[in-house]
Parts: structure tokens; C-alpha cells; sequence
């Protein structure tokens, strides 16, 4: 399977998926334009994957024209937003367009068997479905201009698991228990080379002024300088993690935090990374930090204490998704 580097990007937003559309009074054509777009992207990946899954049911090869009306109807979306108006940047179906191939061509990598096999089919389905998913949620939010609610993107985590788990049942999959793999290096990475090529951001009017300012949500995160003080003050305490005998073996204390979380196998939950550089969605950290998430072991973290704020999660979570870099 193709293992292509994540992109590190500037903002990852995300709202609840609920059954309402896309456009929003309050929106500024930036935003309705990038929306626009990653509707198209989600549409172009989900429907190319259709294609490849008819395909592998019955063990043909895939329908050259299928794939083709996914990627003219992405196209001719971009050309619809761009020429609306408004757009940060024009121009950008060919890149966009790439990235979305790309992450095709991985989940086929990854899925595809080259003969008729129904489990594969069916993962490739889910695996479009997810990616497609995703991408709507951040569509949203840029939309309302909000920072992550990770609610929409754990519906589409729970259903794609669920699938995977179900195909695997059935038997006849060729790597059964790669829900993960998949999950993390295929599909996160699909979706953030997507946002990587959509750029997004939010115009406000000061209520106290007449100057008007940009903002760009979710800025680059430093490990030193923005997450590590947090783990410093709630988690590297003593009889916490810290010390010689830290809980769960996990050390957070400066100088050694980095080198226990990221790629690391979390202990209460095996299938999980501690932190999955780039998928926040699937960093096990995330899940203690919430209280919550696709597997979930233990208590809530701080232990004995309130919970981190909302703001301070949400660095850690920005961090992860720009690559979960060692800066």
C-alpha cells in the first residue's frame, strides 16, 4: 500500500453532519467557495470508489466512463465557484483533483484484490463513504466559520469501523482487522491533502470599529511553545505521568513527551496510535482528553481534576491534524 506523507495545513475545521444544506445566510463567499469545494472533492472520491467497488464485486476491471463522470463533475464545480466569485484561490481543480486521485488509488491499493471478492468491495464503499463524510463536516464549519466539534467526524469513524467489522464478519477479506490502516493512512491522509489544497478562512467586522480584519482559523501549532505546557501543567505531575513509574508508561514531562506519544501504540486501546500524526479523530489522546471516543478505555483525563478546556483540546487536536510535528 502506498504510505504517502500527511500534509501538514493551516486549518482543520469541523461541524456536526446534520441533514441541512450547505449554504448559510451568514457566510462569506470565501467560505460558501470553499465549501463548494470540498463538497465537489467529497463527491469525486466517494463516486470513484462506487465505481472501483461495482467493479471489484464482480471482478471486471473498473468503467473507464464512471470514473470519468466523477471527475467532470468536479470540474465543472469549480468552474461554477470560481466564476461566483469571492474564491481565495482559482484555478485549483488540478490540484485538487490530484489529491483526490491519489487517495483513490491508495484505498484500491490497499482494498483492491484484482478478483471478484465482495469483502473488498464493501471496503471500498465504506472507505469512499468515509472520506466523503469528512470532507463534509469541514465543508460546514468553514461554512459557519467555527473551530472542530468532534461529533461529526466520530459519526463517520463509528460507520466506517462498523463496515469494515461487518465485512470482516462475512469472511473472505484478504486483510481482515485493517480498519485502522485504512482508517489513519488512507483516508486521513486523503482528506488532508484535500483541505491542504482548499484554502479557507473567515472575514469579521470588529462590532467597536469600521476596520475589517481576516482570520485564519486553527494557525500553526508548536509542540514546545503550545502543547507541551499543557501536558506540563495537567498531566506531568506526580503520580500522574511523571516520575520513574508513569501511568500507563506514558511520560509527559519536557524533553521526553514527544518521544512517548507520537506513533505509539496506546496501551488501553491496541488498535489506536497515542497520537496518529495528521488524524486526530484516531489519536487515543484525544479520546481520554474528551472523554469519549471509538474506543475508550479508563477515565477521563486529568485524572481527579476537571477536564481541559474546550480551547486547550482543541490546540492539541490542531497540532495532530498539521502533522503532529516535533516543533
Amino acid at each position: 500500500m502506498s504510505m504517502r506523507p500527511l500534509l501538514a495545513i493551516l486549518a482543520v475545521l469541523s461541524l456536526s453532519a446534520s441533514n441541512v444544506p450547505l449554504a448559510t445566510a451568514g457566510s462569506t463567499p470565501a467560505q460558501k467557495c470553499a465549501a463548494s469545494k470540498l463538497k465537489a472533492a467529497a463527491k469525486e472520491g466517494s463516486g470513484q470508489l462506487k465505481c472501483y467497488a461495482k467493479a471489484q464485486g464482480k471482478g471486471l476491471s473498473v468503467d473507464g466512463l464512471c470514473l470519468d463522470k466523477a471527475h467532470t463533475k468536479l470540474l465543472d464545480s469549480f468552474d461554477k465557484a470560481d466564476a461566483k466569485g469571492g474564491c481565495l484561490q482559482t484555478g485549483d481543480a488540478p490540484a485538487v483533483d490530484s489529491a483526490v486521485a491519489a487517495f483513490v488509488a491508495d484505498a484500491v491499493s490497499a482494498l483492491g484484490t484484482g478478483s471478484a471478492n465482495a469483502c473488498a468491495a464493501a471496503k471500498e464503499k465504506a472507505t469512499g463513504k468515509k472520506f466523503s463524510s469528512k470532507l463534509l463536516c469541514h465543508a460546514k464549519a468553514v461554512l459557519k466559520g467555527v473551530t472542530a466539534d468532534m461529533d461529526c467526524l466520530d459519526k463517520a469513524e463509528q460507520k466506517f469501523q462498523l463496515a469494515f467489522s461487518k465485512a470482516d464478519d462475512k469472511g473472505g477479506c484478504v486483510n481482515p482487522g485493517d480498519a485502522s490502516d485504512v482508517e489513519m493512512l488512507v483516508v486521513d491522509a486523503g482528506v488532508l491533502a484535500v483541505l491542504g489544497e482548499v484554502p479557507t478562512g473567515t472575514t469579521t467586522t470588529s462590532s467597536t470599529t469600521t476596520s475589517t480584519t481576516t482570520t485564519t482559523m486553527a494557525g500553526p501549532v508548536s509542540f514546545a511553545t503550545d502543547v507541551q505546557p499543557i501536558f506540563t501543567a495537567n498531566c506531568a505531575l506526580s503520580g500522574c505521568h511523571a516520575g520513574a513509574f508513569p501511568a500507563q508508561g506514558m511520560n509527559l514531562s519536557a524533553g521526553v513527551a514527544y518521544a512517548n506519544l507520537v506513533g505509539v501504540t496506546s496501551v488501553e486501546c491496541p488498535t489506536f496510535q497515542r497520537v496518529a500524526a495528521g488524524a486526530p479523530s484516531s489519536s487515543y489522546v484525544i479520546f481520554k482528553l474528551q472523554g469519549s471516543g471509538p474506543c475508550f478505555g479508563g477515565s477521563r483525563m486529568p485524572l481527579f481534576a476537571d477536564p481541559l478546556p474546550d480551547a486547550q483540546i482543541q490546540t492539541i487536536s490542531n497540532w495532530i491534524a498539521q502533522g503532529a510535528l516535533n516543533n
